[in-house]
C-alpha cells in the first residue's frame, strides 16, 4: 500500500439520522490518498475513507477550496489550500462514485 501527501485540510465528520445531522470529529491536518481510498489524519488519529464507500462527491465552492463526500450515512467535508488539487481529486474519484 502507498499513501501520497496531497494537501493540508480541515475537515468535518457529520452523521445524517433522519432529518439530524451530528458532527462526530473535525480538525485539521494531512490528507493522503492511497490505492484504494483517502486518509485524514490530524496528528494523532487516522480517518480512512474507502473509495467503494463514497456515494457521492461534489465541488462546493471554487473560491474557497472544498469538497463533499456523501457516504451512505456519513457527510465529510474538506476544506483545502488549493483549488486546483481538490477539483482534480474529485475528478480521479468519480469513476469510483456508485
Amino acid at each position: 500500500m502507498f499513501a501520497r501527501l496531497i494537501d493540508i485540510v480541515q475537515f468535518d465528520f457529520r452523521m445524517k439520522d433522519n432529518s439530524k445531522e451530528y458532527n462526530l470529529a473535525s480538525g485539521g491536518g494531512k490528507l493522503y490518498i492511497t490505492d484504494n481510498g483517502l486518509l485524514l489524519s490530524d496528528g494523532s488519529s487516522w480517518y480512512q475513507i474507502p473509495f467503494n464507500e463514497v456515494k457521492d462527491i461534489i465541488d462546493l465552492d471554487y473560491d474557497n477550496p472544498s469538497l463533499l463526500l456523501n457516504l451512505s450515512s456519513l457527510r465529510i467535508f474538506i476544506h483545502g489550500s488549493q483549488a486546483n488539487i481538490l477539483s482534480a481529486l474529485r475528478h480521479y474519484l468519480l469513476p469510483y462514485v456508485r
